[in-house]
C-alpha cells in the first residue's frame, strides 16, 4: 500500500528507542488496555513512540494498521473507508477477512449498526489499529463514527490514538471498563537518562551536571508570570501563533492577542527565553516562519528560539544567520525521526555560527 495516509512513519536508526514507555504500553495491555491515547503537543515524540510501537507488534506477528489522520477526514465516509481500507491492507491479514473489509469501505457508515461493525472487525482476529493526528477530527459526524469504533470493537483490536489535544470523545465506559490508559506530556518527555543518551549517541558535549538541571513544567500563563518572577532568568515559556495572534484552547482557536504583546508581558516579569512556534509550518517539514520569528525576537531584548516546520539542515544555516536579531536556537522535531536533519550534522552547523 503506497498511500502515505496508511504509511507507518519511519524512524531512522538514530532515533533514541522508547523502551520505557513500550514497557508502559505492554504492562497498560496486561492490564486489559485496549484504547491508548498518546495526547501532547506537538514534537512531544507521539508519532515516533507509536512508529515504534508498530514496529514491535508487527515483529511479534500481529496485523498493524496505520492512518495518518487529515482534514479530509472529517467526512465520515472518508474516515470510514481510510480505517477499513488499512485494515484490510494490513501485513498478515488473512485473505478471506481482508476481502470482507474491503467490502466493508464501501458500505455507508450511517447505515451501519454498532454489532455489524464488531463483527466485521472481528473477522481480521488480532490486531492493532493506529490513528495518529487526530486532533485533526473537529466534525461531529465523524468523531461519533470514531466512538462506535472505540465501543463496539472486537476484543483482540487495539486502537492506539495520538494527538495534540484530548479529542472530543466519550470514552468513559472505556475508561470504567479499565480498558483505557492514556500518556501525556511529562510521560512522553525525556528523562534524565534518555536525554543522557540522546546527546551521548551523538556525541553532543553537554556537561553532565546539565542533565540535573532540566526540568520542564506546562503552565497557563499567570503561572507562567508567576514563576519567571519568583525564578528571573531560569524559565523559558512557549508561544504558539498563527499569522502573527496567539493560539489558545490545543491550537483550535486563534486570540486577539498579538505574539509580540504576550512577549512582552514575559519579558517583563523575567522570562529568559522564548520558543516561537508558528503552528501553520508546525510538522510540515517546508521550514520555519523565520521572518516572523525575527521579527519577535527583535521587539524583546531575550532570545528568542525558533520552532516549527524544521525540515532541511539549509533550515539550520538560515536559523543561524538571524543570531544577530535576536534569534537564539532553533528545535528541531520530526525531521530528525524522518531523517531529513541529522542531529550531529546539525550541531556542527550551529557550533560553527
Amino acid at each position: 500500500m503506497t498511500d502515505p495516509t496508511f504509511a507507518v512513519p519511519r524512524v531512522t536508526a538514530s532515533a533514541l528507542r522508547r523502551t520505557r514507555l513500550l514497557r508502559t504500553i505492554a504492562a497498560a495491555e496486561t492490564r486489559g488496555s485496549r484504547v491508548v491515547l498518546a495526547s501532547a503537543m506537538a514534537g512531544a515524540g507521539k508519532t515516533t513512540l507509536f512508529a515504534q510501537y508498530a514496529a514491535t507488534v508487527a515483529r511479534s506477528g500481529r496485523p498493524v494498521a496505520w492512518v495518518s489522520i487529515g482534514d479530509q477526514h472529517n467526512d465520515r465516509r472518508a474516515l470510514w473507508r481510510a480505517v477499513v481500507s488499512s485494515l484490510a491492507g494490513a501485513t498478515a491479514v488473512a485473505p478471506e477477512a481482508a476481502a470482507g473489509l474491503a467490502r466493508l469501505a464501501t458500505a455507508a457508515p450511517a447505515r451501519l449498526l454498532p454489532g455489524e461493525v464488531a463483527d466485521a472487525l472481528g473477522a481480521i482476529g488480532p490486531a492493532c489499529l493506529i490513528l495518529d493526528d487526530v486532533h485533526r477530527l473537529t466534525a461531529r459526524p465523524a468523531l461519533e463514527l470514531l466512538e462506535v469504533l472505540l465501543h463496539e470493537r472486537p476484543e483482540e483490536l487495539r486502537v492506539m490514538i495520538a494527538a495534540r489535544h484530548d479529542p472530543p470523545l466519550r470514552l468513559a465506559r472505556i475508561a470504567l471498563d479499565g480498558a483505557f490508559h492514556d500518556l501525556r506530556f511529562a510521560e512522553l518527555a525525556f528523562d534524565r537518562a534518555e536525554t543522557r543518551t540522546l546527546l551521548d549517541e551523538h556525541e553532543a558535549a553537554v556537561r553532565r551536571r546539565a542533565y540535573a538541571g532540566i526540568r520542564i513544567n506546562l503552565m497557563g500563563t499567570v503561572n507562567v508570570l508567576e514563576a519567571a518572577r519568583r525564578h528571573p532568568g531560569r524559565v523559558a515559556v512557549g508561544i504558539d501563533a498563527r499569522e502573527g495572534k496567539v493560539a489558545v484552547q490545543g491550537w483550535l482557536e486563534a486570540s486577539d492577542v498579538a505574539a509580540t504583546d504576550l512577549a512582552r508581558r514575559f519579558e517583563d516579569a523575567g522570562v529568559a527565553a522564548i520558543v516561537y512556534t508558528d503552528i501553520a509550518r508546525d510538522g510540515m517539514l517546508e521550514g520555519p516562519n523565520l521572518a516572523q520569528t525575527a521579527a519577535l525576537a527583535e521587539a524583546v531584548g531575550i532570545p528568542v528560539i525558533a520552532s516549527g516546520g524544521v525540515g532541511t539542515e539549509e533550515d539550520v544555516r538560515r536559523s543561524c544567520a538571524l543570531a544577530a536579531r535576536g534569534v537564539a536556537g532553533l528545535i528541531v522535531g520530526r525531521a530528525l525521526y524522518t531523517g531529513a536533519v541529522d542531529l550531529g550534522r546539525a550541531l556542527e552547523i550551529a557550533a560553527a555560527c
